[in-house]
């Protein structure tokens, strides 16, 4: 019997037993392939073992087989061996993955941009200017197919100068043919900050507005960001409504968000407003923040977006403890807002928060000082 012969065998038995036609009565298979030919099975007897056909799971043995299949020149176990290291709960190990990976690419192509993005990204390995060479040289290769996250990537190279000079021309020139959202990002980002092209903020809004249309949530940081300092374009009404659509999925800028409509920063004081800033508030409130629990207080002593409650506001600007928080409980008994007047406790408070930094402290210290 030949080796092809063979082959073909073990083939055959694993096809039956995987789609449930195996006879139980002529026996296990596992024995079948270790009694019929040895080592042409060690890829199937790795697959059985792995998904515990026939034998109880272990991927351990697993490896053992898979291992052995490539040592005697099978190839399709290298796959099964890289996918176990890469994603297995138990056995999963980047180091080992990207050492199969390797092995794949240098007989598959379709692998050549996978391994160069692990290079680049350190998955498995330490980012270094030889890794950063290789996937250079990858990214060239594969991207003659035309692939968009191929073409993306080797725009990320030229613009950061990893494994080659930095090309902000190529570059540009590449994100644009791979139009991908994030490649619209990096677009955005050029214009933004004059890389490779004049600065243009007007075209940078234009690319970050495109990005986030297309699906990149990142976008709308940027577009935040501009719209709120820009010289030229800043625009509190646009920041305000960014803020509100970053504020719907990153909960640390809930706070940020409160405090404007509190203000009135981008729009204007209403009842409407200081309600949606008091839950707002009391949502962030709870992680925590001091920011957050300070502002929940002053609404509570100003009776903003809820009832007055001194003894709620008290309680929130001891614990919030910010420099304006010793302020407001300073005034809090200077002025006997629901607490039993008393002079001495308000210039104590004055004091700890002017020492602080509380500007409002510090010029209340100052007007006291001129009546005495």
């Amino acid at each position: 019997m030949t080796t092809s012969d063979k082959t073909v065998i073990c083939n055959f038995l694993a096809y039956l037993y995987e789609e449930g036609c195996f006879n139980r009565e002529y026996g296990n298979p596992k024995d079948l392939f270790e009694e019929i030919v040895r080592p042409i099975p060690f890829f199937y007897l790795g697959n059985m073992y792995a998904k515990g056909i026939g034998v109880s799971k272990n991927i351990k043995k697993a490896l053992n087989y898979y291992e052995s299949a490539v040592n005697i020149g099978h190839k399709e176990a290298m796959y099964e061996l890289y996918s176990i290291y890469d994603s297995n709960t138990e056995f999963e190990n980047k180091e080992e993955a990207l050492k199969w990976l390797k092995a794949i690419a240098e007989i598959d192509n379709s692998f050549q941009a996978e391994l160069a993005y692990r290079l680049i990204d350190g998955i498995g390995c330490t980012c270094s200017e030889q890794n950063d060479n290789q996937a250079f040289e990858l990214l060239k290769k594969a991207s003659q197919s035309g692939d968009k996250d191929v073409i993306h990537n080797l725009a990320f190279l030229y613009e950061k100068g990893r494994g080659c000079e930095v090309n902000y021309e190529k570059a540009k020139e590449l994100f644009e043919k791979a139009s991908f959202p994030s490649s619209l990002m990096f677009l955005g980002d050029m214009y933004e900050n004059g890389l490779g092209v004049p600065k243009d903020i007007k075209k940078a809004l234009e690319y970050y507005e495109a990005a986030y249309s297309a699906g990149h949530q990142g976008a709308i940081y940027y577009l935040f960001d501009i719209y709120d300092s820009d010289t030229e374009y800043g625009n509190k009404e646009d920041a305000l409504k960014w803020l509100k659509t970053i504020e719907k999925i990153d909960n640390s800028f809930q706070a940020e968000f409160a405090y404007r409509l509190i203000d009135g920063i981008g729009c204007t004081c209403s009842e409407q407003n200081d309600g949606q800033a008091f839950e707002l508030l009391k949502k962030a409130s709870q992680s925590g923040n001091k920011t957050a629990i300070h502002n929940m207080a002053w609404l509570y002593k100003k009776g903003r977006g809820c009832d007055i409650n001194y003894q709620k506001a008290k309680e929130l600007f001891e614990e919030a403890s910010r420099p304006h928080s010793f302020y407001h409980l300073g005034d809090m008994y200077e002025n006997g807002l629901g607490v039993t007047k008393d002079m001495e406790k308000a210039i104590e408070y004055y004091k700890i928060g002017a020492e602080k930094g509380s500007e409002s402290a510090i010029n209340r210290l100052q007007e006291l000082n001129e009546n005495v």
